[in-house]
């Protein structure tokens, strides 16, 4: 049975509290929070939106709606404010991976790869990530190391056509000829360390690093075939109502993930609440309906809302509701959330 994960901000929230979701965020939170990770909040560009605020640049009713009702008017009007904004909400998601997250994850994404199923996420955060790189893969560079190549070696990210910078754990796994590229993780809206070299073509898909999306607004990196920082470009889709997905390596993924989900006989929907404005999202579960393959479908969110959506897209293959993904994480995985 391929099972394919799903999930959204309330899963990586329901493992790190202090973690937003889009029913928080706006402008006046992403000015008044103190959550930005190692209390590095940025100040100067703070102050930039505030006076952009105080001369009516952007509308004192405007910052405090949905940050992605916001986003939408502002990429309109002032696409400078805008980059701010989300320049902001970047800097943002960075959050710290804790030991409690990695006692969680671990086992589920050791889970995942013997079982040769999928993760798709709509998250911006490398929380995923920061777990694979924490565990040991059991692939060494030979006998006499003893220090094993981390899990990151077995990800695949979905982009194989475009021009990538090899991540180390990969490129260690290639050349060792193990299984890398083993546990589909796909970033659908991209993620807050990808960044693309429009000079060189090169595409920089960290998955460990937390500011190439900042780094590229900031031009302050130059790409690993060393092009000047000017042609950094950042490789994610902002949260906007209206959202953009012409990047080719977002589409690469989004047509893995199609593929991925005409197999699928069981998904598991984790803090994603289905938003009915989101149309390109609904267009790809679709595919999972029209395949015939799938038979059971598992909802993991507080919401019983966000469950009667998924009841009337799917029907009567939606089992009932699961409150609570760490509960979900417990129950369904063999290791004890206290080992390590």
């Amino acid at each position: 049975m391929k099972t394919v994960y799903f999930l959204g901000a309330g899963a990586t929230k329901a493992l790190h509290s202090a973690f937003p979701v889009a029913a928080q965020l706006s402008i006046d939170y992403l000015l008044a929070d103190n959550g930005y990770p190692d209390a590095t909040k940025p100040l100067r560009v703070i102050e930039d939106i505030q006076t952009a605020i105080q001369k009516g640049r952007i509308a004192k009713g405007v910052a405090g709606c949905r940050l992605e009702v916001a986003l939408g008017l502002l990429i309109e009007r002032n696409r400078q404010d805008f980059d701010r904004v989300v320049y902001c909400l970047w800097r943002r998601l960075a959050c710290p991976m804790t030991l409690d997250v990695r006692s969680y994850l671990e086992p589920f994404l050791r889970a995942a790869l013997t079982r040769r199923d999928a993760i798709f996420t709509t998250n911006y955060d490398t929380m995923l990530e920061w777990t694979l790189a924490s565990m040991d893969s059991g692939v060494r560079r030979s006998a006499k190391d003893a220090v094993e190549i981390s899990a990151l070696g077995w990800m695949d990210d979905g982009v194989k056509k475009v021009r990538t910078e090899p991540d180390f754990d990969e490129a260690a796994f290639r050349l060792l000829e193990k299984d890398y590229r083993a546990l589909p993780l796909l970033k659908l809206h991209g993620s807050i360390g990808w960044s693309a070299c429009l000079k060189c073509d090169t595409y920089n898909l960290s998955r460990r690093y937390n500011r190439g999306v900042a780094d590229a607004m900031e031009g302050t990196r130059k790409c690993p075939n060393g092009c000047p920082p000017a042609h950094q470009e950042p490789v994610i889709v902002p949260p906007t109502s209206e959202k953009s997905y012409e990047n080719p390596a977002i589409q690469e993924i989004w047509s893995r993930a199609g593929a991925l989900l005409s197999e699928a006989s069981r998904i598991v929907f984790a803090g994603y609440a289905l938003d009915p404005t989101d149309r390109h999202v609904h267009e790809l579960v679709e595919m999972s309906r029209a395949s015939g393959a799938l038979s059971e479908v598992i909802v993991v969110d507080p919401s019983c809302n966000t469950w009667l959506r998924y009841r009337r897209l799917f029907g009567r293959i939606v089992t009932p509701p699961i409150r609570s993904w760490t509960h979900y994480l417990e129950s369904h995985f063999t290791e004890a959330r206290n080992q390590g």
